[in-house]
Order: structure tokens, then sequence, then C-alpha cells
């Protein structure tokens, strides 16, 4: 009651400090002008504030009622027989037929992956490149210019010249960094699964001629005699005659932005993420796909071994500086009797 009364107030402040200001004008007292002015700005901004505050608050709940009744249907099996959902599964298959993966080699399609991954979540440095190659010019030029006595700064053509010098330095050692840990995956899955070092020339055809099922950062190959599959981060090749089961997974992440003097968390909105889930006899293996992919898995390669109504979820708070999003190459939510834009 008492947080709804305060709020009520920062809402409507505006107009009390609005009349004080008209009050002031009409008395023509420049002083009191001034201080109608200061209140008028200041209680604008706090209205606004409270404002955004509260669509923040009434998004966040529209979202949590969504994933309630979504996941609802999900744990009743209903999500993906309904009439929408199916529809639009004959849709993908349609338009995406089953096929070969595009690379030359195991090792360099998983680099490849993980790479794009990375740049995907480290976009917000990467901008940051140019202004760090100038402040390094600047710093660089000051500390050689004290001591030669010569000031290189005020010269336009150094200052250019070495700027683009040291940006392209910086971005040549963040490429060679990010190129050394995506050679590193395959070695590193090497290193644990040392039982596989003799068969590595028939896990590599076993990869290039499999069936893929794949987004820009992680893939699923079925291939002969093993699956391999990679989640972005890690990798896994296993024989298929080990899987004992097959069924989905799916999380709900809730994005936060870190913001403001005190690191105050401000959501974002939400992604939803499907995942195939292999369970075998050594290990269990969740890899990100789009929804109808996992079911045109399911349905050609593990009819028998899919449990196609079970479906296992969590939510997830993260950090949109630590966050790969995949919405802009997996599908929508078809979610019958309830609209929303988020997913």
């Amino acid at each position: 009651m008492f947080v709804n009364l305060i709020n009520f107030m920062l809402k409507y402040a505006w107009i009390a400090a609005l009349a004080f200001l008209i009050a002031a004008f009409l008395r023509s007292d420049p002083e009191m002008q001034k201080y109608a002015v200061i209140a008028l700005v200041g209680t604008v901004a706090t209205a606004s504030f409270s404002y955004y505050e509260s669509y923040n608050s009434r998004k966040r709940e529209q979202t949590d009622d969504f994933a309630r009744k979504l996941f609802f249907q999900m744990d009743h099996g209903t999500y993906f027989e309904s009439k929408s959902w199916l529809n639009a599964y004959r849709k993908f298959c349609f338009k995406h037929p089953m096929a070969r993966i595009s690379a030359g080699s195991l090792s360099g399609d998983l680099s490849r992956r993980y790479i794009k991954r990375i740049i995907r979540r480290d976009w917000y440095i990467l901008i940051w490149i140019p202004a760090a190659a100038l402040f390094l010019t600047i710093y660089i030029g000051n500390i050689v210019g004290n001591i030669v006595s010569e000031n290189f700064i005020s010269n336009s053509g150094f200052v250019l010249n070495w700027t683009l010098i040291s940006c392209a330095v910086i971005s040549v050692l963040y490429a060679a960094v990010l190129y050394l840990l995506s050679g590193n995956i395959f070695r590193s899955w090497l290193r644990k699964n040392p039982q596989y070092c003799h068969e590595l020339q028939q896990i590599n055809s076993s990869y290039i001629h499999g069936t893929a099922f794949a987004t820009p950062y992680s893939c699923v190959v079925v291939g002969d005699p093993y699956i391999h599959a990679f989640d972005g981060r890690q990798f896994h090749t296993f024989p298929k005659s080990q899987i004992r089961e097959v069924f989905w997974h799916v999380d709900r992440f809730l994005v936060f932005s870190k913001g403001g003097r005190y690191g105050v968390q401000k959501y974002k909105g939400d992604e939803y993420r499907f995942y195939v889930v292999f369970q075998n006899a050594g290990e269990i293996v969740k890899i990100p796909l789009d929804q109808f992919q996992i079911r045109q898995m399911m349905d050609n390669y593990f009819e028998k071994l899919s449990r196609k109504q079970y479906v296992e979820h969590d939510e997830i708070e993260v950090g949109t500086y630590e966050f790969s999003s995949y919405k802009r190459f997996t599908s929508d939510l078809i979610f019958e009797d309830y609209s929303s834009s988020s997913r």
C-alpha cells in the first residue's frame, strides 16, 4: 500500500511542479522561477523513471504468466501435438530437407562454430577496439614524445597512421587467441577420450558425410556409426548403439543487463531455447537446436528411442554480457490460445 502511494506521488508530482512554475511566472519572481524550473525537471525525470519501472514490472509479470502456461502445455504433452505446431513442423521439413554438413573437416567446422559464438557474445568488446587503439596511440606517443622532446600528438598523420596500426595489432592478437582456443576443442575431447585415438579417420569421415542438424553455433551430426554433437563449448562423439533414450529439454533464459552505479539488474526479456538430450551408457549430452530440427531428428533416426512428449525445463537468469542469443536463426514458439511477443 505504501509503495503504491509513493509510485502514485512520483507519477503525478510533475503536475504540482508545473503549477508551481506557472505561479512563479505569473508573479514575475525570478528566484521563484529558477526553483520552479528545477523542481519541474526533477519531477519529470523521476516520473519517467517511475513509468519505466512500472512498465518493466508489468512486462515481467506478463512473461512469467506466459511461461507458466507454456510449461503447463509441455508438461501435459499438448504443446508438440497442437495443430498449429504440427502444421509449422510440416512446413519446416518441406523447406529444410535433411542434408550433409557443409564442412571440409571435423576440427575446422568446430572451430568455425566456436568463433562465431564468441564473436557474437563479445561484440560489445570488439566495438571498443578503435577507441583502445586511439588511446594506445596517444599514450605511447606522449611517452616517446617526452623522451625525444617532440609533440607527436599534434601531428594528425602520426595519430591516424598509428591508430590504424594499433587497431590492426589488437585485432590480430584477439583473432590469434580466439583461433588457438577454437583449435583446442577437438584436442580437449581427444585427451578425455583416448580410446578414439586410432579411429580419427573414421570419425572425421562419419562427421563430414553424416546428416546434419545445425545452427551457426551448435550441431548434431548423425553419422555412421557415430553420433557427433557440439553445444558451442564442448564436443561429443559416441556410437549410435550406445544411445538409450532421446528427449526434449527447454530452458527459459531471463536476460538482465547490469546498469547504474551499484550494478542494478534491469530485466530485458526472455528467450526460450530447445535442446535435444541424448542419454547413453556413459553420459547425458544436451545440444541446443531449433525445435523442429529436434523433432525431425527424432522422427527419422530415433523413432523407437524418443520420448516425444517428455520435456524437462528450467529457468535461468543470465546477463547480456555472457549470453549468445539463438533468436535470429531458430523458429518462434508456436503457442495456441495465448499471444505474446516474447520468446
